[in-house]
């Protein structure tokens, strides 16, 4: 029979575990440290190039890495550990050029932080974006910042005169009070007879001048209010027996009342009138009597009703003078139901005779003054204030915000005065200031105004006006309102402030919008803060760089708030919400909830959390809150959460050819937002329905995102793409031929673009490191190989930067950083070639000394255990290493002169798939056929530019033989004490059926492998055709 010749064209494509006749040519049983590309065929995996050792403890579990490239110089690594192995305080940056530990200062709050952390590579997500590096603790809640509410607005109104006339009145009510006339300004001014502060003169330009009117009637607001008043000094009570009280009889029917002529007085009502209550006859109330008292004055009278033991009703009948029910601190009523209920329980009624309660004398409200009024007047505007008025080193100041005095915001000479007061020259109200008090805002109050030329020549604002038109053009810097719009909508109410030009007092300015406040809707008047900003200690914090000069010379992880970088000028930090209110402006969807990613897309910076996206503001990446409520702005915060009948806990952004794709465990989605990605263009839609490890960060490369998915005790892989033409997503399985391969738990995957390359890294075994390796020509993949990297240190931590792959290992000596340069035809320096040794190290790199006596040379500096080290020149010779201590060791010889490296050996292997005989088949295929008997006589290995390998032949039952490829004996040009590569054919026999011999090529060498193609020359016997071939 005539020999036949299986040929194998090229080595390139990986592992595959599926049944022999369904493998492509190319895959193999098993591949470790077997490098397969399509420029140079199958090679042994490069070396790794030994950097620094990091530290000498264990980090723990969990090592979080963040590799950062800024720039061809500046090239480092943010770690963050649970051990003390990574630089200071668990965090740590290293420069991956030179291994060593770039000073990091971190702060209290950045520490605390990062508190409760368990396992940082699970727990952490990083972002770098230009200089600033996000780092996340997706185990910490967002919060409000507890203490950072907006301003209470002053108790300030204005009142605006916008018409002058001739002969016309003008009327202020303050507290629904009539400001009386006063000969402030002459009989002509007097509204004799008609219910108004003011009638302006019959002729005269000034008479119908407004900033005359308005200076006028602020001179008799100041007349009537620029001075304190009392409080309630005391209430007495009698029973209203007999006919001595203005209760009537035993039965006490209320008699006729006359109502004072008050014009609208403090207790309703108005002008002369009768009023009368009936009494029901079959529950006759019982009543009490009371007089209130102000100051030495009798102010008011009036009883009360007490049915079924409770008060029902209270009525004034007498007005008194200068009471005002809005000065009591407590309410009334509440006074009364407290005060007069004696023994727990009315007294009770004996027929139409009651037994009154003895006179009662309660203890009186709380007394004090009532704050007077600030009365300012500029052009046509007055201004009118209820606030403290304090005076210090013989000026006055205005209170400005609530606190408690200290040393610090004394007024004038206080660390943060500015903050709390404001110089006037008002002296209405004034009191000495001092330390330990607490300074309050004044009471609450009502303006309103009428005017004899249909309502048209005065205004009044107070706190809310119903259109922004109804404010001046002209008024005092940062008084503050809230416009309504429309009274039943309150998603239209906003918030604006005056400024004024360069600042100024009063002026011309404009009206700029300002966050809002809340009102409490159970106790009219009542106004306090809103919360504006988010708590900066439960916020992703920044690694930023410090510079010296043009230098970085050491890094700051910090809250946003510490950050000495201001984006704008003036304000650090998270911003605060500058519009609006909790309906028109609310907080970010991440607020009560964990950050589960940050990611960068399209100039924002964007958080996942629960089933929200949440971006910043376009070009502004610590702003979360819209600046104007007025507009919806395409540069505005994006807020969109997504709906979908699967649980969707989004975990996973993946910007992605102008889309963002998002990632939960069931489910993928893509997000949208044509060319411009604002509010009004973002969507959010379902595309695909893939389980996925939700606990590793999918990668994109070229047109692909790549990421993994448990199958049992084993993990895979899906590539997924769109199709450009329907716009449609699909994914196809990479790891199909290999389903029991790669070990779970995935822990974290990395790809170079460069390189055509994934590296998958999984907690079931951190000494291996699963390699894919692909390569596109046009649309058709023709490389497609699944491969391991073995190490002889546990892989804590990996990433890609350009073709170079950086790894933190460790050892029982402690944290190794080292590098595996990937890219094709790698060559040491000065050689044509590489030596194939991991944690290598250049002579150059370490210190040697030669002993003439013993005639050795001991090698020193190594910075890990040098027990494993093996030493090669760069003739290609290898020189035995004794260790003789934990940095240091010896070989024989002088090499005080001779360029060598350092390094520690590692293995080759490349397991060929059974050679077994194709046949044609009908459809164009070949498959193996069990009608011939089929005996591999030899093989045949092409190799190129290689130094050493070794092929193993195991026949089934029976011992190994072993094949070395040696240059020095199969005739290859060789110099003295010189290694050439070699190219050729090396040839070996097998003498086994396909199927019962294990055929490996190995090296243990640091000389280099490399094999391009092999052949099996095979002896068939037939024992029958197939019909038809």
């Amino acid at each position: 029979m005539p020999l036949l010749v299986n040929s194998v064209p090229n080595l390139a494509q990986g592992v595959s575990q599926q049944p022999d006749n369904l493998r492509y040519p190319g895959q193999c049983d098993e591949q470790i440290n077997a490098w397969a590309t399509v420029v140079e065929g199958l090679v042994k995996r490069p070396p790794t190039t030994y950097t620094k050792k990091i530290g000498a403890t264990d980090p723990g579990a969990g090592l979080f890495t963040h590799f950062v490239k800024r720039d061809e110089t500046n090239k480092y690594c943010v770690t963050v550990s649970l051990g003390n192995s990574v630089s200071i305080g668990q965090v740590g940056v290293i420069d991956l050029e030179t291994g060593n530990n770039v000073s990091v200062s971190v702060t209290s709050i950045a520490t605390s932080y990062l508190s409760g952390i368990t396992n940082p590579l699970a727990d952490l997500r990083a972002l770098t974006v230009a200089d600033y590096t996000f780092l996340v603790n997706n185990k910490k809640t967002v919060a409000k910042d507890a203490n950072a509410y907006s301003s209470i607005p002053d108790r300030e109104a204005l009142i605006v005169v916008k018409l002058g006339d001739y002969s016309k009145y003008y009327s202020v009510y303050i507290d629904d009070t009539l400001v009386p006339w006063s000969t402030l300004h002459g009989s002509e001014h007097n509204p004799s007879g008609f219910p108004a502060t003011y009638k302006s003169g019959a002729s005269g330009d000034a008479n119908a001048d407004t900033e005359h009117i308005a200076s006028d009637l602020a001179q008799l607001i100041s007349a009537q209010y620029s001075t304190a008043r009392t409080g309630i000094t005391g209430i007495s009570f009698t029973s209203g027996t007999g006919n001595s009280g203005w209760l009537q009889g035993n039965l006490k029917v209320l008699k006729t009342v006359r109502i004072p002529n008050i014009g609208g007085g403090v207790f309703g009502g108005g002008g002369n009138g009768t009023a009368e209550i009936p009494v029901d006859a079959n529950a006759v109330p019982k009543r009490l009597e009371f007089v209130v008292k102000q100051g030495t004055n009798t102010s008011a009278k009036g009883f009360c009703e007490v049915l079924n033991g409770a008060i029902t009703d209270f009525v004034f009948t007498h007005n008194g003078n200068n009471y005002n029910t809005d000065t009591v601190t407590n309410p009334l009523s509440v006074i009364l139901s407290q005060t007069a209920f004696i023994e727990g329980a009315w007294k009770p009624m004996y027929g139409n005779s009651p037994v009154p309660p003895d006179t009662l004398t309660p203890t009186p409200p709380t007394t004090g003054n009532i704050a007077p009024f600030i009365v300012e007047v500029e052009g046509s505007i007055i201004r009118i204030r209820k606030t403290i008025n304090v005076s210090n080193g013989g000026t006055n100041y205005l209170l400005k915000q609530e606190h408690i005095s200290t040393a610090d915001n004394e007024p004038g000479s206080g660390q943060a005065w500015e903050d709390f007061w404001e110089e006037t020259t008002s002296t209405a109200g004034v009191a000495a200031w001092s330390i330990g008090v607490e300074y309050t805002k004044g009471e609450d109050f009502s303006v309103r105004t009428t005017d004899g030329l249909s309502n048209e020549a005065l205004g009044a604002v107070y706190k809310e006006v119903s259109s922004i038109t109804d404010l001046p053009k002209q008024c005092f810097n940062n008084f503050v309102v809230k416009v309504i719009g429309d009274a039943d909508i309150d998603q239209d109410d906003y918030y604006v402030r005056f400024s004024t030009k360069d600042k100024e007092r009063f002026g011309d300015g404009t009206w700029v919008e300002t966050v809002g406040w809340e009102q409490d809707e159970n106790k009219t008047g009542v106004l306090g803060g809103i919360q504006t900003k988010l708590d900066a200690t439960t916020m992703p914090v920044t690694l930023v760089p410090v510079f010296t000069g043009n230098d970085i010379t050491s890094f700051k992880l910090q809250t946003a708030e510490e950050d000495a970088i201001a984006i704008p000028p003036n304000e650090i930090g998270w911003r605060t919400r500058q519009a609006g209110n909790d309906e028109t402006n609310p907080f970010p969807s991440f607020v009560g909830n964990k950050i589960n990613e940050v990611f960068f897309f399209k100039n924002r910076l964007g958080f996942l959390t629960d089933s929200n996206v949440i971006f910043s503001e376009a070009d502004e990446y610590f702003n979360f809150f819209r600046t104007t409520t007025q507009q919806l702005l395409d540069s505005a915060p994006i807020d969109v959460g997504l709906s979908h009948t699967k649980v969707a806990v989004l975990q996973h952004a993946v910007p992605f050819q102008e889309k963002l794709m998002l990632f939960s465990k069931q489910s993928q989605f893509v997000l949208r937002g044509a060319d411009v990605l604002s509010p009004k263009t973002v969507a959010i839609s379902p595309v695909t329905e893939y389980d996925i490890s939700d606990s590793v960060q999918p990668i994109a490369l070229g047109n692909y995102i790549y990421f993994t998915f448990r199958r049992n005790d084993f993990e895979g892989m899906y590539e997924y793409f769109v199709d450009n033409n329907t716009e449609t997503f699909h994914s196809e399985e990479i790891t199909s031929q290999i389903p029991k391969y790669i070990t779970k738990q995935v822990e974290k995957i990395a790809g170079s673009q460069a390189e055509n390359t994934i590296v998958v890294g999984t907690s079931g075994d951190r000494n291996t490191l699963f390699v894919y390796k692909y390569f596109w020509s046009n649309k058709e993949k023709i490389q497609s190989a699944w491969m391991k990297f073995t190490f002889g240190r546990e892989v804590r931590g990996f990433d890609f930067i350009d073709s170079n792959l950086h790894l933190f290992t460790k050892d029982d000596d402690g944290l190794h950083l080292e590098k595996l340069t990937l890219e094709d035809g790698i060559k040491d320096a000065g050689l044509d070639y590489t030596l194939y040794l991991d944690s290598k190290v250049d002579g150059s790199e370490l210190t040697t000394s030669y002993d003439a006596p013993s005639k050795t040379t001991t090698i020193s500096g190594f910075e890990y255990d040098p027990a494993d080290v093996v030493i090669y020149t760069k003739t290609g010779n290898k020189v035995t290493f004794t260790k003789t201590t934990s940095t240091a060791g010896t070989v024989g010889g002088d090499l005080t002169s001779i360029d060598f490296v350092a390094g520690i050996p590692y293995n080759m292997l490349y397991r060929f798939s059974d050679q077994t005989l194709k046949q044609p088949t009908e459809r164009g295929g070949r498959s193996a056929s069990d009608y011939a008997f089929q005996t591999i006589r030899n093989g045949s290995i092409n190799y190129a530019e290689t130094g050493h390998f070794t092929v193993e032949v195991t026949p089934k039952f029976r011992d190994k033989y072993t094949y070395a490829f040696n240059p020095d004996i199969v005739g290859a040009n060789l110099t003295l004490n010189a290694f050439t590569p070699q190219d050729g054919h090396f040839r070996f026999p097998v003498q086994c059926q396909p199927n019962e011999a294990k055929i490996e090529v190995v090296s243990d060498s640091a000389l280099p492998v490399k094999l391009l193609a092999a052949e099996f020359e095979s002896m068939m016997i037939p024992r029958s055709r197939r019909y038809g071939a």
